[in-house]
């Protein structure tokens, strides 16, 4: 009888063990399709918050989930799990976001939108490379007009920055920039 109380712990031991083992990590390529496939951005936002995660989040590869399709906030939270085993909850490390360096411009390309008369808001989500580059840029908004969407996503492609750092490192970052554009009425 000893034995066979052994056996049926140790099976129970081995299935245990193979479900931990078995746990589906997540990647790029698993959001991507859970992207294509329909699911909400909550959705996978919750995905994400409670799987183990492998991601790359290089500034290509974030380009690349951008250029996929990905919600923005999808691939913030990506950023912000980056990888990590289910039960490793401890923080990556101190993340410092990515610094402008450079303002002019930027600021000249919004007086060129202000020119054009559009009255309203523009939301703009954009990948910061490890160099302080910016990568992708992609209106959310989507009520710009087409001059005024072109001038601010080729201001933002411009922007330059001190990168981000994660643990003391260079690393690609995430950013919204939001602006409003009053009446021109107002504005006098």
């Amino acid at each position: 009888m000893a034995g066979v109380a052994r056996t049926r712990v140790w099976l129970l031991l081995v299935l245990v063990g193979s479900q931990a083992w078995g746990q589906e990590v997540l990647t790029n390529e698993t959001i991507v399709a859970l992207a294509d496939s329909g699911r909400s951005e909550p959705e996978i936002r919750e995905t994400i918050q409670s799987s183990a995660t492998h991601f790359d989040t290089s500034s290509e590869a974030l380009t690349a989930l951008d250029t996929a399709g990905v919600p923005p906030g999808v691939i913030v939270q990506m950023v912000r799990y980056g990888s990590r085993a289910r039960e490793a909850r401890e923080p990556l490390g101190e993340f410092v976001p990515p610094v402008q360096t450079r303002r002019g411009a930027f600021e000249n390309r919004v007086r060129r939108v202000n020119a054009t008369g559009y009255c309203g808001g523009a939301t703009l989500f954009a990948i910061v490379d490890e160099r302080g580059r910016t990568s992708a840029v992609r209106d959310l908004s989507g009520e710009l007009p087409e001059e005024a969407r072109e001038i601010l996503v080729d201001a933002v492609r411009r922007m330059r920055f001190r990168p981000a750092t994660l643990s003391g490192r260079p690393s690609a970052a995430t950013m919204y920039i939001s602006l409003n554009f009053a009446d021109p009425e107002q504005r006098r």
